[in-house]
């Protein structure tokens, strides 16, 4: 998204606008910005509350729309944020694995091992 227009849009979001009205065409924000292959734009309106649509062939409308316009990674994500099941979710969802690991391991009920693959760090929480 183009320096300018990512602040008109933070700029109308600021000032009410309603992120889920749909145009007279009936395309919402997020499929438009979906379509066009703008993450960032995608990205401000589901933090802003923007709902995704379901659609009938097992992905979100805002998923079709990036992947028919040849956006496949905006689409992939898209498709982790709709199988999450909102924004919210698939945002704190890591910090919350990790917090649940923590705790766990601090019981005693894991143990907190290094593993290295060569001199590849590995996993270590």
């Amino acid at each position: 998204m183009q320096k300018g227009m990512r602040r008109y849009g933070e700029f109308a979001l600021d000032r009410g606008a309603d992120v889920n009205r749909s145009s007279l065409a009936g395309y919402a924000p997020l499929y438009v910005a979906s379509g066009n292959g703008r993450a960032h734009a995608v990205q401000l309106c589901l933090i802003r509350g923007a709902i995704i649509s379901h659609g009938r062939s097992g992905m979100c409308d805002e998923q079709y729309a990036a992947r028919s316009s040849g956006h496949a990674t905006l689409a992939a994500w898209l498709g982790r944020i709709h199988a999450a099941g909102n924004w919210t979710r698939y945002h704190s969802e890591p910090r919350y694995n990790l917090v649940v690991l923590r705790r766990i391991a601090a019981r005693g009920w894991a143990r907190r091992e290094r593993a290295f693959h060569g001199k590849e760090h590995v996993l270590d929480f």
